[in-house]
């Protein structure tokens, strides 16, 4: 453990969590001010008219194909999947891993709860407002998925399964016409995410590196063939 990578560590974390908790009021802010919702009524969005433990459970479910798109992740042979897990092993895990369990859960449940309350609650209701209403609000759904996956574009491929996501995100809000949903499926898949990479990094080094051996043989296979 370098003195340096403990420092950045611990900036990590209190940039975070001051800049994902700033959402929160940014969001309530300007609902208010766009007349989306009051001050108080704010807060009824999270619900709805569902029960939270309904709204729970609906977003565990809703966190199913969200892991699946981890998996794929982390197991694709893409070269710009490659890249990005590369990316992500030299320039987030070192930082993410003098980090501890409960700085990660804090960390992936306020990115949770703040960029939906910013993003679905906020954003999305306000575009829906100025577009002609479609089923889904898609037209508003796409918008907003466009902005989210462009400040999260730390690579074309990156921006790519944040746009997908965010996309998924603002159906399930629609759908479930409140917010804790989305919440619950997006602050659990970010913990379970931060762990996964701050864990999956010496695994998945040996597995990009033993699909380059496999390639060569591949290719020795295929020049071999060629020569008879």
């Amino acid at each position: 453990m370098s003195m340096e990578n403990e420092y950045t560590g611990r900036r990590f974390f209190k940039t975070a969590l001051i800049f994902e908790s700033a959402m929160i009021p940014i969001a309530i802010g300007l609902g208010v001010l766009c007349g989306i919702w009051s001050w108080a009524g704010s807060f009824n969005e999270i619900l709805g008219e569902t029960s939270a433990t309904s709204a729970s459970i609906y977003g565990l479910f809703a966190l199913i194909p969200m892991l699946l798109l981890l998996v794929f992740s982390a197991m694709s042979r893409l070269p710009s999947v490659a890249r990005l897990r590369e990316l992500i092993r030299t320039s987030f895990v070192p930082i993410l891993k003098e980090l501890s369990t409960w700085q990660l859960v804090v960390v992936g449940l306020l990115a949770g709860i703040g960029e939906e309350w910013l993003f679905r609650g906020y954003l999305q209701t306000w575009v829906s407002t100025l577009l002609p209403d479609t089923p889904m609000q898609i037209g508003s759904v796409i918008i907003v998925s466009i902005v989210f996956a462009a400040l999260h574009a730390i690579t074309l491929m990156y921006a790519a399964i944040v746009f997908v996501v965010s996309i998924y995100l603002g159906i399930v809000y629609e759908s479930s016409e409140q917010l804790l949903t989305p919440m619950v499926a997006h602050g659990v898949y970010d913990v379970i995410a931060l762990i996964f990479i701050v864990n999956w990094d010496d695994d998945t080094l040996a597995l990009d590196s033993q699909s380059e051996p496999s390639q060569d043989l591949a290719a020795a296979v295929e020049q071999n063939s060629s020569a008879k």
